[in-house]
């Protein structure tokens, strides 16, 4: 999957409401590690495999793949080691079988360990509605369940089924192939994109781009030089020369390139330069002023910050300007809150552009909720939306009193059909995932929050004080719900409750629990 990641910043803070249930009904496991090797605990901090794995990997539909010594076996979240004898190479479980090597020969294992299907094919990718694909003399064909063709291997390249279609690569040239192996676009082009979310394709032909239907009919003749989004977001940037056009999904034209850029929506806005002039665009790519500002930003809350003539002000969605030249510089609002700069010191505005806090703090960070992190006299506390210390200024860093549900690699047991897998992955700190902004559904409000002091760490709870006094060395991330945390050289488990679930005893290194996604 392709994603763009954007890293948000440590410092963070909600309220103590929970916004989403965590609880799957997954088991949920860790690897930690014994002197220089890996073994397996289980959430109750028991070891149900010892530490004797050289290497791990994370679990997928209900495997890992380890190495002991040289040799790759299948590790069950229970703890049970599978082993495939014979085996030089392994691939992930989908669909309940797994591709493996032996004797030079790719086939396929059941979750039992025994082939289903006898070691033949040069290459093998993972099953996803009963059909893998599988390489013999250097084409791609289509197998069944069974190791029968379904789709004969003549193909140089492909990719993976969307919305009923895969893009295959034959005698160079790229075309579309329905699931019975039946050409819905001859293999014409020098390019395509998949239909993603829509029943539009793009389609290169002659250097140039245009909208194919699931038929393989144009509904765009191809006229653009350049694409760029495939309808992921529900449009498409498209390009002349140096110039930007819009599409919708539905293959209706919002308007010819005309801009020198347009920026990806947010909260249904998008900035457009025209001749170095800003303006916003709505969703049917209309301006709602005239292009005049020197620079716009992101869209969100109702306001987009805007600079014109070296000053800072707000637009609004209605083409209003507010608060030109009160501020030097507006941030985004979040939480209903904004954070605002002037004379090198920063306050805070709500949504009615009232000022709460005038500029006086030395740092801040956007509202989650009721309070928020923010630093004055070089230390850190919590304020809350009247402009009051929630919890008075003095620790060193702090970081959040929720948890980003999309903040860790691996967090529910969900179907990706990208990856075709049932292992969910997600930008590390991620929080802009194709371009759409998470909403408060993403964030789960805790009671507990990481903070430093003297050179430690600590938890404290939302009326400042101690669970966990300030003597831990690191603490990571919540994922699923725990927080890994080093004290005197050795790693245990933090719950959300502020409390160790599994004291630091035993492990010099520990990774974060997974769900097994059986």
């Amino acid at each position: 999957m392709k994603i763009q990641y954007f890293i948000l910043g440590l410092v963070l803070c909600t309220s103590n409401t929970s916004l989403i249930a965590q609880d799957s009904g997954e088991e949920i496991v860790a690897f930690v590690k014994e002197g220089r090797l890996w073994g397996l605990i289980n959430e109750s901090g028991e070891m149900i495999h010892k530490a004797e794995f050289e290497y791990t990997k994370d679990f997928v539909n209900g495997f890992s793949q380890v190495r002991i010594g040289r040799t790759w076996s299948y590790l069950k979240g229970d703890g049970t080691l599978l082993n495939i004898e014979g085996a030089e190479k392994l691939e992930d479980f989908y669909e309940g079988k797994a591709g493996v090597l032996k004797r030079g020969k790719w086939g396929f294992i059941d979750v039992e360990g025994s082939f289903v299907i006898e070691p033949k094919f040069e290459l093998v990718r993972g099953f996803k509605d009963k059909r893998a694909w599988a390489m013999i003399k250097g084409r791609w064909g289509l197998i069944n369940i069974s190791g029968e063709w379904i789709v004969e291997p003549k193909f140089e390249k492909y990719f993976d089924y969307l919305n009923g279609r895969a893009r295959v690569l034959f005698k160079g040239r790229w075309g579309f192939v329905n699931e019975q192996g039946e050409y819905t676009a001859q293999p014409l082009y020098e390019d395509l994109h998949d239909y993603y979310t829509s029943d539009l394709a793009w389609a290169n032909l002659k250097g140039r781009w245009g909208c194919l239907n699931k038929s393989g009919e144009w509904i765009i003749q191809p006229k653009y030089e350049r694409v760029n989004g495939s309808f992921k977001k529900g449009y498409c940037r498209v390009r002349i020369g140096s110039l930007v056009g819009l599409v919708d999904s539905t293959g209706n034209v919002l308007f010819e390139p005309k801009y020198q850029i347009v920026k990806a929506y947010k909260d249904g806005m998008a900035a457009a330069r025209l001749n170095d002039k800003w303006t916003l665009l709505d969703r049917k790519g209309k301006e709602i002023t005239q292009p005049q500002f020197d620079k716009i930003y992101e869209y969100r809350g109702g306001y987009a910050t805007i600079t014109k003539d070296r000053q800072t002000g707000l637009l609004d969605g209605k083409g209003n300007v507010h608060l030109m030249g009160d501020f030097v510089h507006i941030k985004s609002f979040y939480g209903g809150m904004a954070l605002v700069k002037k004379n090198n010191l920063w306050g805070y505005i709500n949504e009615r552009l009232e000022v709460i806090v005038s500029p006086k703090l030395q740092n801040g960070k956007h509202f989650y909720g009721n309070v928020a992190a923010a630093m004055i006299n070089d230390k850190w506390g919590f304020i809350d939306k009247s402009g009051s210390w929630k919890i008075e200024p003095k620790y060193e860093a702090a970081s959040a009193f929720f948890i980003d549900n999309r903040d860790s690699k691996f967090v529910v047991c969900e179907f990706d059909h990208w990856k075709n897998s049932s292992k969910k992955r997600t930008a590390i700190g991620g929080f802009q995932i194709l371009g759409e902004w998470l909403s408060s559904k993403d964030f789960e409000s805790i009671n507990v929050c990481k903070v430093r002091q003297n050179g430690r760490w600590g938890i404290i709870d939302q009326d400042g004080q101690w669970l966990i006094e300030p003597e831990l060395e690191k603490v990571g991330k919540w994922v699923n719900r725990y927080q890994r945390a080093r004290k005197a050289g050795k790693w245990g488990y933090i719950n959300v409750k502020g409390e160790w679930a599994i004291e630091p005893t035993n492990w010099v290194d520990a990774g974060g629990f997974m769900e097994v996604c059986k």
